[in-house]
């Protein structure tokens, strides 16, 4: 089965020799950076929320496969908020490489390769451990709040129509 990190090394040997498309393989880069970040990011919620109330209804969520990227950059805000910013980061580097002509120098001025890597393994980072921090979440009612807002985020992707 393929896993996601293997786009995260693809990644990483396209920046140690970017050969006659140095763009092309910026680009390419960041991208993937995303992807795996995205992929991996997305199997750790689930594992960390499926013995939850909302672990039922993200399954069916993940299954639509609409909105899933924005769905889990807000479960990602809502769990971890600097990690949430970071994954937002990556994200919009993503769109701006993958769908914007935007000249390399500005694209650099916004996030490098390097930049994209390093975002893509913090974020995979803080999401393995997901599983113990939603399970504190649960767990202390110091903090139900705080996931009360986890609940609350699916809940909204849940009722969204675009995911009819």
């Amino acid at each position: 089965m393929f896993s996601p990190r293997d786009f995260l090394e693809l990644a990483d040997e396209l920046v140690q020799s970017p050969g006659k498309f140095p763009e092309a393989t910026a680009r390419t880069v960041i991208s993937r950076s995303y992807y795996s970040c995205f992929l991996e990011t997305r199997k750790e919620l689930e594992r960390a929320l499926l013995s939850t109330p909302a672990g039922t209804k993200l399954s069916s969520l993940i299954r639509s496969r609409r909105q899933q990227h924005r769905l889990v950059e807000s479960l990602v805000k809502a769990i971890d908020g600097p990690s949430g910013m970071r994954y937002s980061d990556l994200r919009m580097a993503r769109s701006a490489v993958d769908y914007d002509l935007v000249d390399a120098q500005v694209l650099d001025e916004y996030i490098t390769p390097d930049n994209a890597l390093d975002l893509a393994r913090r974020v995979v980072a803080d999401a393995r451990a997901f599983f113990q921090r939603v399970k504190w979440l649960t767990e202390d009612n110091r903090v139900k709040s705080r996931y009360k807002s986890i609940d609350r985020t699916i809940g909204q992707f849940n009722s969204n129509p675009m995911f009819a």
